[in-house]
């Protein structure tokens, strides 16, 4: 069985909704079922998991607080 993902590992992304819009890395892909696959990224000592539609390979210039 061949498994295709959207993303792939140590590839950099931003999550959707983070106002900070924090590069993060792709370091583990968890297969939930052949179709549906979360992602464990990491910023720093950060990490977190998300679903692919809370990913994406550009930052959100909107969606960006200056802080």
């Amino acid at each position: 069985m061949e498994i295709k993902t959207k993303y792939d590992l140590k590839q950099m992304v931003y999550l959707v909704h983070d106002p900070d819009q924090l590069k993060r890395m792709i370091t583990q892909i968890i297969i939930v079922t052949p179709k549906h696959h979360k992602y464990l990224l990491s910023c720093g000592s950060d990490e977190s998991e998300h679903y692919e539609h809370e990913i994406s390979t550009t930052s959100d210039v909107v969606t960006k607080t200056d802080n």
